[in-house]
């Protein structure tokens, strides 16, 4: 798993090298946008219907 994981940020680094300097500063909060809805998405393992913290 270390190792695929070690991959992919490789994979990304990468890319994101490629972009330009304005591209890659906006990266960051839309980043922060991703990371934030992806928590508000996270389920209860109880119940799968509730968000966790709620």
């Amino acid at each position: 798993m270390a190792q695929v994981l070690a991959h992919r940020r490789t994979e990304i680094r990468t890319l994101v090298e490629k972009l330009p300097a304005e591209a890659r500063a906006a990266l960051v909060p839309a980043l922060k946008a991703l990371t934030q809805a992806a928590h508000e998405m996270a389920v209860d393992t109880f119940d799968e219907t509730r968000p966790v913290g709620a």
